[in-house]
């Protein structure tokens, strides 16, 4: 029990640097989320712990904006064309989220279709 702190720290560490400042900045929003609203305390264990960090990387997504190149600058006559998805829009957008502005814990498989919170998501095409 007296390595339990360390551990923690060790873990908090490793996501740190992992995963640059999105990491500790997704952790940070969602341990605040959690003490802003009482309901939610009740509601998050661990059989929903996943839906409740995509919930808190949908409405307050630390990555806002990734550029990217649609095509292969090989393949595309405007080489070097770099299209901009603006995440924070996407994962607000009313016609793909219900109650796009509401915290609600959806069900893995909306996460899963329309969730571009995370890079190879993002970007991966269809």
């Amino acid at each position: 029990d007296e390595e339990l702190p360390l551990i923690a720290q060790g873990f908090l560490e490793m996501f740190a640097f992992a995963g640059g400042l999105s990491v500790p900045l997704t952790i940070s929003s969602a341990t605040a989320v959690l003490f802003e609203n009482d309901v939610l305390v009740d509601q998050v264990d661990s059989r929903n712990v996943a839906r409740y960090v995509y919930e808190v990387t949908r409405l307050l997504p630390q990555v806002w904006a990734v550029s990217y190149f649609p095509t292969s600058p090989a393949a595309d006559e405007q080489a070097g064309r770099k299209e901009i998805l603006e995440l924070a829009m996407a994962l607000r957008d009313p016609a793909v989220w219900h109650d796009a502005d509401r915290f609600i814990l959806r069900d893995m498989e909306e996460y899963r279709n329309h969730h571009c919170g995370f890079a190879q998501q993002a970007v991966a095409g269809e």
